[in-house]
């Protein structure tokens, strides 16, 4: 697979407290060190990824992200991935 396929991870899903957070197969590896997920988390990879921000089928709730990482305004989502990708 080609190092910009696209990749999330999902902690949690389904829950009040999931956590999504997207980049590429080459920022996963800096979005893990920084975002520090746990389990549950399903690794997801290729174009699926993109139609996250358009299905955004799930909301949490206010206050219910976990407090080891609170979720950006754009639910959870990790920022590392557009840095890293800069």
């Amino acid at each position: 697979m080609a190092p910009t396929t696209p990749a999330a991870l999902v902690q949690q899903g389904t829950t009040q407290r999931q956590r999504v957070f997207t980049g590429t197969l080459t920022t996963l590896p800096e979005i893990v060190r920084h975002e520090q997920p746990r389990p549950p988390t399903l690794i997801i990879v290729g174009d699926v990824i993109r139609l996250h921000e358009k299905l955004a089928w799930f909301e949490p709730m206010p206050g219910a992200a976990s407090s080891a990482a609170p979720p950006s305004p754009a639910r959870g989502e990790s920022r590392a991935a557009e840095s890293a990708e800069s």
